[in-house]
């Protein structure tokens, strides 16, 4: 989530599921080392997020210092509800799952166009959770953003998800923090901003509510993390046309102090 502004000068590869052809505008990579979970002991800086209480969507946002760029597709990263080895991708533990987008302050277009990857942090590990040591799918979803969304210079967008789960199934996604991401060779964000360690809180309408930090008890534990996403221009399929998110009556309400770890951290 962006709130300070500083200009990355990294230049190390990129570590996501892009579409072909695609080229990115802004990244939060996810880490690519296999010691994120339980073995790194303090170090460990990789969480999940899932809504604090009922009609609070979770998301964050980002930014661009260059104009004319058109973003067309947006990955994060699911984690799954069941363990490995059982039916967890995201079409068998959700019936729809819906990117809301647009300006930070309100986010008027969704979709609900993606397709999904399983994701391993290096090529071999997936997430673990910290409090019963079981290990968790990962899943990147490319949402393909319908005509494009053109991005000016400066200014901040926000995303974020919501989902229909199957059995009771709800939605988490993959956070980090910006050292550890750099460090393992990933990118956090290049010539943009973002890595604040805090994320933001959404109502149904696609109002913004917040942001909260690890100051206020939600993100991560004990580092603060940000969500991971991947921002890129080129070439997505054919999807519907865009939307506006569906307003559910949701009152603007005032956040407080919400733990939003995951359940499965």
């Amino acid at each position: 989530m962006i709130r300070s502004l500083f200009i990355s000068a990294a230049t190390l590869g990129l570590i996501s599921a892009l579409p072909a052809g695609a080229a990115t505008i802004f990244e939060r990579d996810m880490p690519n080392v296999p010691f994120v979970n339980n073995s790194a002991g303090a170090a460990r800086a990789n969480y999940n997020y899932a809504s604090p209480a009922p009609g609070f969507l979770v998301g964050d946002n980002f930014q661009t210092f260059l104009n004319g760029q058109t973003a067309n597709s947006l990955t994060v990263y699911e984690i799954s509800n069941g363990v490995d080895g059982t039916a967890n991708n995201p079409t068998q533990e959700f019936s729809n799952i819906t990117l809301a987008y647009g300006p930070e302050a309100l986010l008027n277009q969704s979709t609900s166009a993606y397709t999904f990857t399983q994701f391993q942090y290096s090529g071999t590990t997936d997430y673990q959770s910290a409090g019963s040591g079981l290990f968790y799918d990962i899943y990147a979803l490319t949402f393909q953003l319908p005509g494009g969304l053109p991005l000016t210079a400066g200014t901040v967008y926000g995303f974020s998800l919501t989902a229909t789960g199957i059995g009771g199934n709800t939605l988490a996604l993959a956070a980090s923090d910006a050292a550890l991401t750099v460090a393992s060779g990933g990118i956090f964000n290049p010539t943009t901003t973002g890595g604040d360690g805090s994320f933001t809180y959404y109502d149904g309408a696609g109002n913004y509510l917040g942001y909260c930090g690890l100051a206020f008890g939600c993100s991560g534990d004990p580092v603060p993390t940000d969500i991971n996403v991947v921002v890129s221009s080129g070439a997505g399929g054919s999807v519907p046309e865009p939307s506006s998110f569906g307003l559910m009556g949701l009152g603007a309400v005032l956040l407080g102090a919400y733990r939003a770890r995951g359940r499965k951290v």
